[in-house]
């Protein structure tokens, strides 16, 4: 993912990265495993919250976006490993 390549190879957090990606690719907004997962390749575990204020940044909302059940799973799972 573009994310963690970012965050890998540019020298960014992740989070910050992140931010970046959402921000500038048109209706970017990853599924919260895929989000989990390659936080995990870059090294970061993203709380919950962190995800929550990633999505929120989003500047085009989805018609239905993620549900916090699902964002808390993806940063538990993260967290178990």
């Amino acid at each position: 993912m573009a994310i963690a390549l970012l965050s890998r190879k540019g020298g960014l957090r992740f989070i910050d990265a992140a931010h970046d990606v959402i921000l500038r690719v048109p209706d970017a907004y990853p599924h919260p495993q895929v989000l989990a997962s390659a936080a995990r390749h870059s090294g970061t575990v993203l709380q919950a919250a962190e995800m929550v204020a990633l999505y929120a940044s989003a500047p085009k909302q989805p018609p239905y976006p993620w549900s916090m059940e699902l964002i808390r799973d993806a940063a538990a799972g993260q967290a178990a490993i």
